[in-house]
């Protein structure tokens, strides 16, 4: 039901079946089925674009932090690589709870009432 179905069908010219069982059975086996965007594959795609998009903000952050050090020659480009790596792992594992807790919670209060009469 949450499947989209794409049916490639050959069709055979001038050839017509008077039994219902062997239309059926040269229409299945003359047909080709992809089935795509299941529940699975989406799950899986999800995830994938969630880790790319948070190694992307990671490494983001990373270079705002650390471009001018590194352009200065202050550090080495390895050097910045291993204190960004260090930092970013232990900034997600100490305040990731923290943090998912305010945005989930109180950043925004949306109610039902403000939401019907948005002038009050």
């Amino acid at each position: 039901p949450m499947s989209v179905r794409t049916t490639f069908e050959t069709q055979k010219s001038g050839s017509s079946s008077s039994s219902s069982s062997s239309s059926t059975s040269s229409r299945s086996s003359s047909s080709l089925t992809m089935t795509f965007l299941t529940p699975t594959v989406l799950m899986i795609s999800g995830a994938f674009l969630a880790a790319a998009l948070s190694a992307a903000l990671g490494a983001n952050d990373v270079a705002n932090s650390l471009g001018t050090a590194v352009g200065t020659g202050a550090i080495s480009l390895k050097q910045a690589l291993f204190i960004g790596a260090i930092m970013e792992f232990s900034g997600a594992v100490l305040f990731g709870g923290t943090v998912t807790k305010t945005i989930s919670s109180g950043v925004v209060q949306i109610s039902a009432t403000s939401l019907k009469h948005p002038a009050e």
